[in-house]
């Protein structure tokens, strides 16, 4: 009896070494774009005080939809970390080279006060059953004293569409959905006259 018990668990746990040797890991990246700004004394500093994600997408693999109700967790294609701190350090690498500034930060950041501080709130973020790759999120902009100057929602969608099983090209699409919501927030910023509400 025990040796059964020994050799169920020795299958068990050679299966599950098969089974992570399939997984895929992958990681968004920043997107080299036209840089909004020239680099000047008059540098501004930018915070991303928060991100927030819908509790569905806070997991180690990637969600899909199969249709408008119901989600695909990939097993075998996973997130190389956590996503949401991924996708923040995908916008500040964005935002600092279209804002020509190396000045963006996160909070808590105790080491400078910031011009501009950046609140997203992530509403959804995933490959939809059309094969399209869909972000829409709501962010807001606030001034060094902490005034709103800026609230918008952005609805993006990838121009192509992409296959089921390619997680390589959804990765793709969701660095470049979330590079041009970087130049919509970096622009939103530069309309912004540093020092004034």
């Amino acid at each position: 009896m025990h040796r059964l018990s020994y050799l169920l668990i020795l299958i068990t746990l050679l299966c599950s070494a098969c089974s992570s040797g399939n997984t895929r890991f992958y990681l968004l990246n920043s997107v080299q774009g036209d840089e909004l700004a020239e680099a000047s004394k008059e540098t501004r500093i930018v915070e991303i005080s928060r991100l927030h994600l819908p509790q569905y997408l806070e997991r180690p693999q990637i969600v899909t939809r199969s249709s408008n109700n119901r989600l695909v967790l990939a097993e075998f294609a996973q997130w190389a970390g956590n996503l949401r701190k991924n996708m923040m350090r995908t916008l500040a690498e964005n935002i600092s080279r279209q804002l020509s500034t190396q000045m963006v930060t996160f909070a808590p950041n105790h080491a400078v006060e910031p011009d501009v501080r950046i609140e997203l709130e992530v509403i959804q973020f995933e490959r939809l059953a059309s094969g399209k790759v869909s972000l829409v999120s709501r962010w807001r902009l606030f001034d060094k004293d902490g005034t709103l100057f800026k609230i918008h929602t952005s609805r993006l969608s990838s121009a192509q569409t992409t296959e089921h099983a390619d997680y390589d090209a959804t990765v793709s699409a969701m660095s470049l959905l979330l590079a041009k919501l970087s130049n919509q927030i970096a622009k939103a910023i530069l309309n912004q006259p540093v020092g004034l509400p």
